[in-house]
């Protein structure tokens, strides 16, 4: 979940006014963006009890080592979805930002299984397929079941059925998403059963979507 930073370069060039001549006295000053780098990985899961060191990240600008500004705390004693928020400024005030993402799971969470493809039961019943990453963490195609499969996020699954999408970086556009209950909560139901009655829904919080419940079930 990297973005990608680019380098800015400024020219400034003598001009020429009315009759006059002058001579051409360009100057150029390179601004370089933020580059940070999350130490280890940006999807960590560990187990409700368990202990988390946060190992941090480092950021430049050129060749220039910028200090790191670090946001956010995890509760290992409760189940959920932490995020920690690193943010670095160059000497022209350039920012940049990384997360990292720490999912606190219940050790009957392990249990679940929620790989598979669902398709939105209306709309344009595009198919969402979940592919586990890791343990408790899986990677959504497609989160509006809007048939746009280059659009993705990362779902935890925190307790016995029951996931979680963090704020996140939209795969494929870059825009933020994120997915509530019904009711607006971080908590979302997975409601297991046969064949054509797994299902979930959600709404998509994100500027392309409404802001409507969307239902999907599972085919395969």
């Amino acid at each position: 979940m990297k973005r990608i930073n680019i380098v800015l370069v400024s020219l400034l060039a003598a001009v020429f006014l009315g009759g006059c001549t002058k001579d051409l006295e360009d100057s150029s000053r390179i601004t370089y963006y933020p580059i940070i780098t999350v130490n280890g990985e940006n999807l960590i899961t560990i187990i409700v009890g368990g202990s988390y060191t946060d190992a941090g990240a480092k950021a430049f600008a050129g060749e220039t080592e910028l200090q790191i500004k670090t946001e956010g705390s995890v509760n290992t004693n409760v189940a959920g979805v932490y995020t920690i928020t690193y943010t670095a400024v160059n000497v022209d005030g350039f920012s940049s930002v990384d997360k990292r993402y720490v999912g606190v799971m219940t050790q009957e969470a392990l249990d679940d299984n929620l790989t598979g493809k669902y398709r939105r039961t209306a709309g344009k019943q595009g198919t969402s397929e979940w592919t586990k990453i890791k343990a408790g963490v899986y990677k959504c195609t497609d989160v509006g079941g809007a048939i746009l499969p280059d659009q993705y996020a990362y779902v935890f699954n925190i307790e016995k059925n029951i996931f979680v999408v963090p704020t996140q970086p939209l795969g494929g556009t870059g825009s933020d998403v994120k997915c509530t209950n019904a009711t607006g909560g971080e908590k979302i139901d997975f409601v297991p059963g046969g064949a054509g009655t797994t299902s979930y829904k959600w709404i998509v919080i994100n500027s392309g979507y409404g802001a409507s419940v969307r239902s999907f079930k599972k085919v395969e």
